[in-house]
């Protein structure tokens, strides 16, 4: 069985399970504050690698992880099999 959380956003009006794991939404905000200045600095390389402008890619996606934005973040749980 695998159980999963996806949201497109973390904001506090974004549906989230928090009367069943109320430090999902914490732990996903400060991810987040992690995740999206990374992603922005791979999207530059990969614009000037292409020799486009170093923004070229960053400014397609400047909203990521914010309400109306397609970006998902997603978290996964396999659990482990026991036994062979």
């Amino acid at each position: 069985m695998r159980e999963s959380i996806e949201s497109t956003s973390v904001e506090d009006e974004t549906p989230f399970p928090d009367k069943l794991a109320p430090e999902i939404r914490p732990l996903f905000k400060e991810l987040k504050e992690h995740l999206v200045p990374l992603t922005k600095t791979l999207l530059e390389g990969i614009s000037l690698s292409l020799g486009l402008d170093r923004f070229y890619f960053s400014n397609l996606h400047r909203h990521v992880l914010e309400e109306g934005n397609r970006s998902d973040m997603r978290s996964l749980y396999y659990p482990a099999i026991e036994g062979n």
